[in-house]
């Protein structure tokens, strides 16, 4: 797959859309305009090399004085060590820049700042190929794919994935060309044919779990690849299914990030199984653990929902204040809505929550059980405010 550049993709499009849709001055307009100054000086880096002609010192002050303008913390910084890992290489390739890019893009993700993100990636593979640090191309392929699928942009995630497939097995890296796999499977996923998906996944996995232990990154592939199969099994309804696929993703996984994804994905399956407890000791878990502000936001989101389903409506009241006050991103400013026009009526008119929210009639089957205390476990060790 080549970079997409053109009327449709021109250099730094997602920068210059994020920053025509908010407010000039705003605090999300000065985090896209810095981004956007240290990334065209990337650009002229790449320019640059082999000749050492340094950048103007008015351009250098604007790159300086946005970066300074942005608010504190992780983002910040890391776009500080883009401006300063360039200008370390200026007019020479040096492997930092690109680290510096990597880390860049990682935060953009995990903030869910997804086209952003995979400007910053394929800004690195612009990079990468230029200077030959081929060796991170793959990976650097496999994240530009998961950001364009998470813009709905499938086309262009199917063929982040092949090319991260196909550099991957030419150079014998088994765990990439599993993974580009995996989210190929998911595109599938998301484009209507659940059976493709899930027989992908369930291929990844059959060639994985037989050398979890011999071979680094297995028990990771074996892990996501659960993940997704579980999701999988949600839509279908499968919800028992579901929760022990989820609970082997959440015993594999060894990132601190995804452990925390999937535990909130277990909790909500959980929650359709009728078992609010559960569900919820899982969500506090979450949200007192994530590291990702969306996720913590969202699995408060989810907290407010239970309190809801389960009638407790002083506990709705508290989550419901607390959100107010918070900065939310579209998909969970929906979430909010629909959740407070839901316990308007149901508290408004006293529904009876057993009839409308199902429960298990008697003990769950063992292996969902099994998880459940699992989940309480996890509850009982981990402070909760």
């Amino acid at each position: 797959m080549n970079v997409r550049t053109g009327p449709h993709t021109a250099l730094h499009t997602p920068y210059l859309a994020a920053l025509a849709s908010q407010a000039e001055g705003s605090s999300g307009w000065l985090a896209c305009h810095a981004g956007l100054l240290a990334l065209r000086l990337v650009d002229q880096w790449m320019g640059t090399v082999g000749s050492g002609a340094a950048p103007a010192v008015e351009q250098l002050d604007a790159v300086h004085e946005a970066v300074d303008a942005v608010e504190p913390g992780p983002l910040q910084l890391l776009m500080q060590g883009v401006v300063d890992a360039t200008l370390a290489a200026w007019g020479r390739a040096n492997i930092g820049l690109g680290t510096a890019l990597l880390a860049y893009g990682r935060r953009l993700h995990h903030e869910g700042a997804w086209p952003l993100a995979s400007d910053v990636y394929e800004t690195f593979i612009r990079y990468a190929r230029m200077v030959g640090d081929d060796e991170r191309l793959p990976d650097a392929y496999l994240r530009l794919g998961l950001a364009f699928r998470r813009r709905e942009d499938l086309g262009a995630a199917l063929g982040a994935y092949a090319t991260a497939g196909a550099l991957a097995t030419a150079v014998g890296d088994r765990r990439v060309a599993w993974l580009a796999r995996v989210g190929a499977a998911n595109v599938e996923r998301q484009r209507g044919d659940p059976d493709a998906a899930a027989a992908a996944l369930d291929a990844v996995i059959a060639e994985a779990a037989p050398v979890v232990g011999n071979l680094p990154g297995a028990d990771d592939v074996v892990a996501r690849a659960s993940h997704d199969r579980a999701i999988i099994e949600i839509d279908a309804g499968r919800f028992e299914d579901a929760v022990v696929l989820l609970h082997r993703a959440l015993e594999r996984y060894t990132d601190t990030r995804r452990r925390q994804r999937v535990l909130h994905d277990l909790a909500l399956a959980f929650v359709e199984l009728g078992m609010l407890d559960v569900g919820r000791d899982a969500l506090q878990v979450v949200s007192a653990t994530a590291e990702e502000p969306y996720l913590r936001l969202l699995a408060d989101s989810n907290l407010m929902w239970v309190a809801v389903l389960a009638g407790q409506e002083t506990v709705y009241e508290r989550y419901r204040r607390a959100l107010a006050e918070e900065s939310l991103t579209d998909e969970l400013a929906v979430a909010y809505a629909t959740c407070v026009d839901e316990a308007e009526r149901r508290f408004g008119a006293a529904v009876d929550i057993a009839r409308v929210m199902p429960a298990w009639d008697g003990a769950p089957p063992p292996l969902v059980a099994h998880v459940a205390n699992a989940v309480r476990e996890m509850r009982a060790v981990v402070p909760v405010g």
